[in-house]
């Protein structure tokens, strides 16, 4: 995938919300980067920061899970019509 030029195609965005996860710190990534995801998605997307750069993950396990989990709650709600 590294290798693909993705440019070139046409995107077809999610119907769902996604959430991106950065270190603070993370050198590997730019903030144009980060943004950029939003084009993935026609809904919401929820860019969350972290301390650490890259391998942020490592020590922000529990949090991470945390809005993983809350981001699924919300989810199968709104599609069960509770929200």
């Amino acid at each position: 995938l590294a290798e693909t030029n993705l440019a070139q195609r046409e995107l077809s965005p999610f119907k769902c919300d996604i959430s991106i996860f950065s270190g603070k710190e993370d050198d590997k990534i730019c903030q144009e980067q980060i943004d950029g995801w939003k084009l993935h998605t026609g809904a919401n997307c929820s860019v969350h920061y972290f301390e650490g750069g890259h391998f942020f993950l490592h020590d922000e396990i529990p949090e991470m899970s945390k809005l993983i989990n809350n981001a699924l709650k919300k989810h199968v709600q709104r599609n069960a019509g509770l929200v």
